[in-house]
């Protein structure tokens, strides 16, 4: 049995502990031997961490820990002084940053036996990389999380714009230290950041988007087949199923993230999912999105499939200022689908079940204002309902999806509210919304697909149960399900301002 390395993040760890490695060392091989100076962008729990601590044994040559590996043979293993620097367990509060990164500072120094005598952070910084490249060569310096002194104060903006500020000093800093410099690496998760802060590093070379470096974190479909081939046919023969089948099945629910090339698997999803033999939102979990949920909210961003947007999106923004696409981008929840070279721009959309499944839950009790688990009981309800003709169960499970709004607030926007939760739903339910659902002014037309029945759904704001059905039959939606050879069932709801709900339905047959 292999042993999976779930939640570790350190090279050596892994590989003396006997740990599966997808070995991703010729991608870092190319990245050490062609520059200086770099930035990577990723998710959380996307293996930066271990990119990190992988190249920091690769610098000290720690040849011993790649046997077998692709770089094994390929450089001369010879030892460099690495420091490698994460804010990740950094305690970043108000009044606390500065002083605790001073002190990460001197112990590393302690473990290279050096004493610092400077107080002022930056020249500390600097103090630190003369000394030691003057003692053992020029430096390696690694910097993980580089972001999270700002992303955890997302919601405090003096104070993420207060460690932006002394994150600028420490990098500014940098630039003036080139000539200790063997190497440096930065990553996080956003880009937003980026430019306020490495403005003097202006020779920093950012791959996050660079098709050379798309699958140095995340597997793809070829280390999928390759390192876990064994354990999804055993996964495959338990569930009785053939094993390509189940590829297929774990392809719509970890792959699709991309970064302008190859599409890589989630690692902490596939991981764990090989682990358990069973699907789960294991990636999405590990994080709630209640930050994005509330950005979306605000300005009543709810269909974010298929956005077209100018890739200058990710650079232009500020930590206060951010494009919520830009931000659901870095972090995950959206990707890469297709990008028109002649427009310059890319197309976002959700990379598989797992995210958009969890995403749009969470966003359905974001607009609803009441838990996501509630709202997708609710949401399950209203499908249970139609599957099943009742239709009085059907009207229940409507209102309770606005039951939680506080009126004076549904009041201000109840158009946005009706249309934005009611696609939410039809989207979530997807798997059971044959065509695309659509909206206009005040309505949102669905048609639903069950084994033994078909809906054609229109609902009217303001209006009459039988005003939604005169523009089902104006418009001809039922024509093309007529031939399925099930029964057609033409739904018209109306929806009151007043009464946030249901006002009346009515039901008619083609004629």
């Amino acid at each position: 049995m292999q042993k999976y390395p779930i939640g570790i993040q350190d090279f050596r760890s892994l590989r003396e502990g006997g740990y599966m490695y997808v070995d991703k060392t010729e991608i870092l091989h190319h990245l050490i031997t062609s520059g200086k100076y770099y930035f990577l962008s990723r998710p959380r729990r996307f293996g930066k961490s271990l990119v990190v601590s992988t190249l920091k044994e690769i610098f000290s040559g720690s040849k011993e820990l790649f046997a077998g590996l692709w770089i094994q043979d390929k450089i001369k293993w010879e030892r460099r002084p690495v420091i490698q620097l994460s804010f990740g367990g950094m305690d970043t509060g108000a009044d606390q940053f500065i002083p605790n990164f001073i002190a990460t500072l001197r112990n590393i120094a302690t473990g290279f036996d050096l004493h610092l005598q400077h107080e002022n952070l930056p020249l500390l910084v600097e103090e630190l990389l003369q000394k030691l490249s003057r003692l053992q060569g020029k430096v390696v310096l690694l910097v993980d999380e580089y972001d999270k002194p700002m992303l955890d104060h997302i919601e405090n903006q003096p104070l993420a714009d207060t460690n932006r500020l002394i994150l600028k000093g420490f990098y500014d800093t940098l630039k003036n230290c080139d000539q200790y410099l063997h190497f440096l690496f930065l990553t996080g998760i956003s880009k937003f950041a980026k430019v306020s802060i490495f403005s003097g590093l202006n020779n920093l070379n950012d791959i996050t988007l660079d098709a050379k470096y798309a699958t140095l974190c995340g597997y793809t479909d070829a280390e999928l087949r390759h390192y876990f081939d064994e354990e999804v046919h055993e996964i495959a023969n338990t569930h009785q199923k053939s094993a390509e089948a189940l590829y297929e099945d774990i392809r719509l629910w970890y792959n699709g993230y991309s970064w302008r090339g190859e599409k890589v698997y989630n690692p902490f999803s596939i991981l764990n999912f090989v682990s358990k033999g069973e699907f789960s939102n294991f990636w999405f979990a590990t994080g709630h999105p209640s930050f994005l949920v509330k950005r979306l909210t605000a300005v009543f961003a709810y269909r974010i499939e298929n956005v077209e947007i100018d890739p200058m999106i990710f650079d232009g923004a500020s930590i206060d200022n951010v494009d919520y696409r830009s931000l659901l981008f870095q972090t995950g929840y959206l990707t890469i689908t297709g990008e028109n070279k002649e427009r310059q721009t890319l197309t976002l959309n959700y990379p598989n079940k797992e995210v958009k499944d969890a995403l749009l839950k969470y966003t359905l009790g974001g607009f609803a204002h009441r838990s996501h688990l509630d709202s997708q009981i609710s949401a399950l309800d209203l499908k249970d309902a139609l599957a099943e003709g009742d239709l009085e169960r059907f009207q229940h499970a409507v209102n309770a999806l606005f039951a939680s709004i506080p009126h004076q607030i549904f009041l201000q926007h109840y158009e946005a509210y009706y249309q934005s939760i009611l696609y939410i739903v039809f989207t979530l339910l997807g798997i059971f919304v044959k065509c695309e659902v659509s909206t206009s002014k005040g309505r949102i037309d669905a048609v639903i697909v069950y084994p033994h029945r078909i809906y054609i759904i229109e609902f009217k704001i303001n209006d009459t149960a039988r005003a939604a059905l005169d523009q089902i039959r104006e418009k001809g939606y039922a024509n093309a399900y007529i031939a399925a050879g099930k029964p057609v069932t033409l739904l018209g709801i109306g929806l009151g301002k007043e009464e946030r709900g249901v006002t009346d339905m009515e039901t008619a047959t083609p004629a």
